[in-house]
């Protein structure tokens, strides 16, 4: 939705200010369920909040807790989530936001420069970071409340999106394809994951890949498009938002 847009400041607060209302709908509605949730099972049916699984809330249930929620900055504030999932829209909002003012730089950087290549300063920029995220902020538990840590993740869908449409050279994904892999190959030999790092890895690879190698056959548009997949795929989000608090009521 970036690809052709001028960064400037006035454009960066439009693309917050939408983004904003676009997730801001379904996941401040299920707030308020999860709210009301933790409201009955406590005060009317004496159960166990879906706020204290699987531990107890911290800090507890205020105001500012809800607030900072809203806002998005509870993960980067070190607060629990009010309902599992929630943890990633924080770091969903950052990557959209850090991805913007990295593109205005690459931009900037590029009319610096106008002999170079258009896809030379992208591919220094984002892809320098996702290797350091590879190679450094993905292994650091300190650092997994923030964007850098999961880097390494967004930038597989980057440079898939850089491969079909034509933006970098084709070899840009498959070079950082074989940095993942050795990456994995590196924590399965060492016994270093002590994160799950590695399954998370595992995932954007293979979507990554599959993007990649499905729009090269001509299947891009028209593989997996059954109405049942495509419906829930429409309504993933919210699933997603709503999925822990609905797993903890059925239990």
């Amino acid at each position: 939705s970036v690809r052709r847009a001028q960064v400037t400041p006035g454009y960066f607060a439009n693309f917050a200010l939408r983004r904003s209302l676009r997730l801001d709908p379904p996941y401040w509605t299920t707030l308020a369920l999860v709210l009301l949730l933790h409201f009955v099972m406590t005060r009317c049916w004496g159960s166990v909040s879906p706020l204290d699984v699987p531990t107890p809330l911290n800090p507890p249930l205020s105001p500012r807790l809800v607030g900072a929620h809203l806002l998005y900055l509870h993960q980067i504030l070190g607060y629990d989530s009010l309902s599992t999932g929630f943890w990633t829209l924080c770091i969903e909002f950052q990557f959209y936001l850090a991805y913007v003012l990295g593109l205005g730089l690459v931009q900037w950087l590029s009319r610096q420069t106008p002999r170079l290549p258009g896809w030379f300063w992208p591919v220094l920029t984002f892809g320098g970071l996702a290797i350091a995220s590879l190679g450094w902020w993905n292994l650091e538990r300190r650092y997994e409340n923030f964007v850098p840590y999961f880097f390494c993740l967004f930038f597989v869908g980057i440079a898939a999106f850089w491969s079909v449409t034509n933006q970098a050279p084709k070899w840009v994904f498959w070079v950082y394809a074989g940095l993942v892999l050795a990456r994995l190959g590196a924590t399965d030999a060492l016994h270093f994951d002590r994160l799950g790092a590695s399954l998370e890895l595992k995932a954007a690879l293979a979507c990554g890949i599959s993007i990649v190698v499905l729009h090269r056959a001509g299947r891009l548009a028209t593989a997996l498009d059954w109405p049942w997949l495509q419906f829930l795929g429409r309504v993933s989000y919210s699933l997603y938002l709503i999925h822990f608090a609905v797993a903890h009521l059925v239990t």
